[in-house]
Parts: C-alpha cells; sequence; structure tokens
C-alpha cells in the first residue's frame, strides 16, 4: 500500500522571501524609478540647500548621472523626489539606489541616501568620520530620533572581508545599496548591498514583541540624496545614478474619490491674452505622507464664451490665492478670483473647449501630489484664458485619497 506524504517547505530567512516571509515569486510592482539618461529629471525631483549655501547638483554626460556639490561653506544639500511612496499594508516595499559615495575620508563630509525625511525614513549614511551605517529615523516622540547600526555592529556581514561573502566594499566604487520593509508600525528592516549578482544582507533589525510604540511614524516617504559639509574641506561630491521603489506582491487599495467645486462662486476672467486660476489643489502640511492622485476636473463658461484651459504644476499665481482644508481630507483646495493671475510652472495639460460644451477632462498623469524637500507643498492649479472678453467660469475637481 502507497503512502503520502505531506511535506512542507519553509523557507529561511534570506534574500529568496521578501519583508514577510514569502517566495519572491510575487509580481513586483513598481511604485517610482529613476534614471538619468539625458537631464536631471527635475519634472521627478526637487533640490535645494537646506541649511548653508553653495550647495549645486549637475548633469554628468554622458555618464547617466547627477553630481551633488558643496563647497567651502558649510552646506547641507538635497534632492528629493516630490512624490512620497505608498506603503501597502501586508506588502514587501523594496527599494534600491545606485551611487558613486566618493573617497569617504573627508573631514566634516556626511553623504546619505535612502527613502527618508528629516523626521521619518531609512537611509545608509556616510559619517563626517568615515563610518559608515545604517539607520533608521522616526518622530513618533514627537521630534526626530535616528537609530543608526554602524559596520562593524552590523549582524548578518558587516562586508569588511571577513563575513560569510567574502566582500569587502570598496569605498570610492559604484555600490548598490537596497533594503525592504514590513512596516505596518512594528515589523522589520533589512538593509545590504548588491555584489556580483547577489543581494548580500549586510543587517537586519526587528522591532515586533520588544517596543511598546510603533518604530517610525510614517512609512510614506520619497527618496532623496543628500550631502552635507561643516566647511571643514574646499569641495566635496556625491554622484547619483539610478533608484527604484517597488511593492512586492501589490499596490495600496484603490482608496475614495473625493470632489469640490466653486460651488456658484464664479471666476471672473476679463483678458484674452491672460490665464486665471480657476482652482488649485494641494497637501495640508499635517498630511505631507498622504497619497493623493489628482483625477479629474470640469469647466464651464457660465457666460457663453470659448476658452483654453490649462493644467500646471506649482506656478506662480498673483494676488491673494487662499487655500482652505477639506474635512476630512488630505487636501486644501483654492478658488480664484480675477486678480489671480497666472504665470510659470510645468504645463501637464490643456486644451480649448467651446461655451457650449465646457471642458470635461481626465487627469493624464499618475504622478502623487508632492511637496519640495522643506515640506512646502506642491500645487496643482486649473487656469482658464477666455477667448473673448468678460468671461466668467466656474469649475470642479475630483481627486482619490489613498488610506
Amino acid at each position: 500500500m502507497a503512502y503520502l506524504r505531506e511535506i512542507f517547505i519553509q523557507a529561511a530567512k534570506s534574500t529568496s522571501i521578501d519583508a514577510f516571509g514569502r517566495w519572491r515569486s510575487s509580481q513586483p510592482e513598481t511604485l517610482f524609478d529613476s534614471k538619468h539618461l539625458y537631464d536631471k529629471q527635475l519634472q521627478f525631483w526637487h533640490e535645494d540647500s537646506l541649511t548653508g549655501s553653495g550647495g549645486s547638483a549637475a548633469h554628468d554626460s554622458p555618464s547617466p548621472s547627477v553630481t551633488l556639490s558643496v563647497g567651502a561653506s558649510a552646506c547641507r544639500f538635497v534632492r528629493q523626489t516630490a512624490q512620497r511612496f505608498p506603503y501597502a499594508p501586508g506588502k514587501s516595499q523594496f527599494a534600491l539606489f545606485s551611487f558613486v559615495r566618493g573617497p569617504g575620508t573627508e573631514t566634516g563630509v556626511q553623504r546619505r541616501v535612502g527613502c527618508f525625511t528629516d523626521e521619518n525614513g531609512v537611509f545608509l549614511e556616510d559619517a563626517a568620520d568615515g563610518t559608515l551605517s545604517c539607520n533608521i529615523r522616526s518622530y513618533v516622540s514627537g521630534s526626530a530620533v535616528t537609530s543608526s547600526y554602524t559596520q562593524t555592529n552590523w549582524n548578518k556581514d558587516k562586508l569588511d572581508g571577513t563575513g560569510d561573502s567574502g566582500y569587502d566594499l570598496a569605498v570610492s566604487k559604484v555600490e548598490l545599496w537596497w533594503f525592504d520593509m514590513e512596516w505596518l508600525a512594528v515589523g522589520g528592516i533589512r538593509f545590504g548591498f548588491v555584489i556580483d549578482g547577489q543581494l548580500i544582507i549586510a543587517h537586519e533589525q526587528y522591532f515586533t514583541n520588544s517596543l511598546s510604540v510603533p518604530y517610525m511614524a510614517d512609512p510614506n516617504l520619497p527618496v532623496r540624496y543628500e550631502l552635507e559639509t561643516d566647511g571643514t574641506e574646499a569641495s566635496a561630491t556625491f554622484k547619483q545614478i539610478c533608484c527604484t521603489v517597488i511593492s512586492e506582491g501589490g499596490t495600496p487599495s484603490p482608496g475614495m474619490l473625493r470632489h469640490a467645486s466653486t460651488e456658484g462662486t464664479h471666476l471672473d476672467a476679463n483678458n484674452t491674452s491672460t490665464f486665471y486660476a480657476l482652482f488649485g489643489i494641494r497637501l495640508k502640511s499635517t498630511h505631507l505622507g498622504a497619497t493623493v492622485l489628482p483625477v479629474a476636473q470640469s469647466i464651464l463658461a457660465i457666460t457663453n464664451d470659448d476658452f483654453e484651459w490649462q493644467l500646471r504644476l506649482n506656478p506662480t499665481v498673483d494676488g491673494t490665492f487662499t487655500y482652505n482644508g477639506e474635512t476630512n481630507s488630505a487636501v486644501e483646495i483654492a478658488k480664484g478670483a480675477l486678480a489671480n493671475t497666472v504665470t510659470g510652472g510645468t504645463k501637464l495639460a490643456g486644451s480649448f473647449a467651446k461655451a457650449s460644451t465646457g471642458a470635461l477632462a481626465n487627469y493624464p498623469t499618475s504622478r502623487f501630489l508632492g511637496t519640495y524637500p522643506d515640506d512646502t507643498p506642491e500645487t496643482l492649479v486649473v487656469c482658464v484664458r477666455p477667448l473673448t472678453s468678460n468671461a466668467d467660469f466656474e469649475g470642479s475637481i475630483t481627486w482619490r485619497e489613498f488610506p
């Protein structure tokens, strides 16, 4: 008589499984990727000196990269994605970053790369004394606290030639760093490097059954490359190459649709050569990590005038353009008036419309509302230009908020 035996296969902790113990056979869902083949990709990245002055970034051609530079003055210069990428509970989030740290021996120079802000995040740091560390930053206490795990204390492979891999990190060469996390506010994080096609775990940190509070306050984070100097050295550089953020096995839930309109208060648009702000949308300063995707808009000329409309990202709006918070929402809405003329910004979409039909358009982008490195919210503004003088407009906007 033949007997069937049940065989249970359990994956050991390795890079063959994701942050939740599943075999890495699930379809990866790309949340973001970036490569600098032709320019600095400023439609996706913002750059700024958060402290001091003298920081800059230049596209390296033909090398597909961007070099961050600081001079002799104390400065903290960053390049950060406008978007913050949503963590999907129960899914492993996996991120990869390629870069050249530089010599790593300059006095008073620090380099950081990862998914982080000044309050929360996960990043690799090359400290002012040349110490390499993996870091977790948290705002759970109401102020930013960074837990650093230095190379000499990495608990899986110190990558100094003594670990199981036998590899020794080359400080001045191109490197590919990664992390994955099972957030759910209490999960774990693994850090490592890709060398010769192998994902090597350098350090892992777990928090369940040990902490009394979440280990990080916000998992929805931007990608940031950061170069800081105290002014001791004459100059320093940090080469940003490529990066990606991936949700392994799924994306966030579909979220909820929200809507707002001018509600009977029309916009006066008198000049046929001028664009006027009909309405704008941005994140609340208290919800900078929220995931909000504008979906559609409608515009109606109530004076029976034809018009042109444009959707602009981060334009200059003259006059007082006041944003007010929507109830139970992550966004603020501004409604335009005659004085709110518009210049500049990035033109994302536009068209001409007949007064008899108005304009109804779905947004042509999957780009979430974002922020600048100093936490100033980006603005998305719908603008109209009348084709005859003294036109009046009303309109509406629909957006999707993800939990």
